[in-house]
């Protein structure tokens, strides 16, 4: 019994003491604005789940330990034991889609600083006219059908995507583009694998960095955030964006940003 008081206290007091690290954290402390706001937010956001992952695990134990002393029976054992798996995969998969949570955002700044060219800039076309000779050859039949098509093709995706922006639906796909533009699939792979300097995939983050470009010249960063900025233009994470934007454009969002207001 002194066993199991000694368990039931230190769950309790360990909840608490982390409940409270969290409040103080998280609402107490409010001087951390700071350059790291990002950051500071990514770090918020994580210190507020994994205090909820704690409760929930210390109330699990809790309601299993005081039914094992009415029941003499590890009763909740199976049914708790998956809501734990589920807090573990949860928690799996949000490490997964933010690593910058676990290497932080000075190495991913590091990482980027070595991307010293941008691979295409905004003025720059991403289409190729002359083809190189194709060995495969269901390519190379249509290499022939759509020899006569390939300009009417470049500015038919082009006009779509900057009038539509379709790319800012994060699940748009290859396919969708050719049920919108009337264009067959077959022919747009064709196209991005031999007359495109960029792929399908580096072509949307292409125009979504252009459309960002575009609201940023517009003001909209003077009312809403990068992560704002992010999710409008169609990217799934600010991770993702970022990346993307340094790479096209040689500069971070916030780097452009504040280049911008100095030359404004």
């Amino acid at each position: 019994m002194l066993i199991l008081s000694s368990i039931v206290l230190y769950i309790v007091l360990y909840t608490v003491l982390t409940t409270r690290l969290i409040f103080i954290q998280l609402f107490e402390n409010r001087a951390e604005k700071t350059a790291g706001l990002s950051q500071q937010i990514l770090l918020r956001k994580w210190s507020a789940f994994l205090g909820i992952t704690v409760s929930i695990a210390s109330a699990r134990l809790l309601l299993s330990l005081a039914r094992e002393i009415q029941t003499e029976a590890a009763a909740f054992g199976y049914t708790f034991s998956i809501i734990n798996s589920l807090l573990w995969l949860v928690t799996f998969v949000m490490i997964i889609t933010q690593p910058e949570i676990l290497y932080g955002y000075e190495k991913l700044q590091r990482y980027l600083s070595s991307l010293k060219e941008p691979s295409i800039n905004k003025q720059e076309e991403p289409w190729i006219i002359s083809g190189e000779v194709i060995q495969n050859e269901p390519y190379a039949k249509l290499q022939v059908i759509i020899a006569d098509k390939l300009i009417s093709y470049f500015k038919s995706i082009d006009a779509y995507v900057i009038a539509q922006k379709p790319f800012c639906n994060t699940k748009y796909t290859l396919k969708d583009l050719g049920q919108d533009l009337k264009i067959p699939t077959s022919h747009l792979t064709y196209i991005f694998k031999y007359h495109s300097k960029l792929s399908f995939t580096e072509y949307k983050n292409y125009s979504r960095v252009k459309y960002a470009l575009e609201l940023i010249e517009n003001g909209f960063l003077e009312s809403k955030t990068f992560e704002a900025l992010a999710d409008k233009v169609g990217f799934a994470t600010y991770n993702t964006f970022f990346i993307a934007f340094k790479e096209f454009t040689g500069n971070s969002p916030k780097e452009f940003y504040l280049e911008g207001l100095q030359n404004a």
